[in-house]
């Protein structure tokens, strides 16, 4: 999945993290790059944090709702979606710079005592630009984490969404490294402990809404299992619907002895 950094404002709105999922294709990547255009059982795209495990008799699979469908590849409107997120970023960053230049005048104003001269209009009617830096996308020196990384910066960069890739090495440390998203492999041994861990305060996603809170509270108070379950389906369609981590796909791993 994509963990996002919080701090950079265009992540933070929800059109534009949809615009991420549409824009990459995810069944394409498995079948492609992870499987070498081979099939197996479990690897597959995800619609949420939970895993979907090998089928519905699979019993890691009781947190993940099946009725919520994996988000399509739709490089339109994906690109359509980060249009709109980066022009109402655009207008938003606009009208601060406009309130901040209007309180400076109104302080110098208070400070001279006399009258100002009105401020320079010429502009107000120009459209804002939107933002075009590059997104900075982190991932380890693992081979198939950067070859996968590769892959979602050519289908974003179709969506009009430029990514620069970035390796974080093994002793460098993850908040001196900037970054925008990160691309992790996460292992889920058991939802119903690990879904505060992903999603709650100070989890894996960096940020808990007001609506997750609520559904994790629930599910602490959950009384029996199949409470526990409905809980869990609960908050798989919350992060479906708000995207605190991006949903990527699931895979199996096998050991041998």
């Amino acid at each position: 999945m994509l963990v996002v950094n919080w701090g950079r404002p265009i992540l933070d709105l929800r059109e534009f993290r949809r615009a991420l999922c549409f824009a990459i294709d995810r069944p394409a990547i498995v079948e492609k790059v992870m499987l070498g255009g081979t099939s197996r059982s479990g690897f597959r795209p995800l619609s949420g944090p939970f895993p979907a495990g090998t089928g519905v008799t699979d019993p890691i699979a009781y947190a993940y709702k099946p009725e919520l469908a994996v988000r399509p590849y739709e490089p339109t409107l994906a690109r359509a979606l980060a249009a709109m997120a980066k022009g109402a970023l655009a207008k938003k960053e606009a009208a601060v710079r406009k309130a901040e230049a209007a309180k400076r005048q109104k302080d110098e104003a208070a400070e001279g005592g006399g009258e100002q001269e009105p401020p320079n209009t010429a502009d107000q009617h120009q459209v804002p630009q939107a933002p075009s830096q590059a997104l900075v996308l982190l991932h380890s020196t693992d081979p198939l984490a950067r070859l996968a990384c590769q892959s979602i910066k050519l289908y974003l960069a179709q969506a009009g969404i430029p990514i620069t890739l970035r390796e974080l090495p093994p002793d460098a440390s993850l908040a001196a490294t900037p970054h925008d998203l990160r691309y992790v492999e996460l292992c889920v041994w058991e939802p119903l402990v690990d879904a505060r861990r992903l999603l709650g305060p100070g989890g894996v996603a960096g940020r808990s809404s007001a609506y997750m809170n609520l559904a994790l509270n629930r599910l602490e108070r959950a009384a029996n299992w199949n409470e526990a379950t409905t809980r869990l389906h609960d908050i798989h369609e919350i992060a479906h619907f708000d995207l605190p981590l991006i949903p990527l796909w699931q895979t199996e791993n096998y050991f041998a002895h």
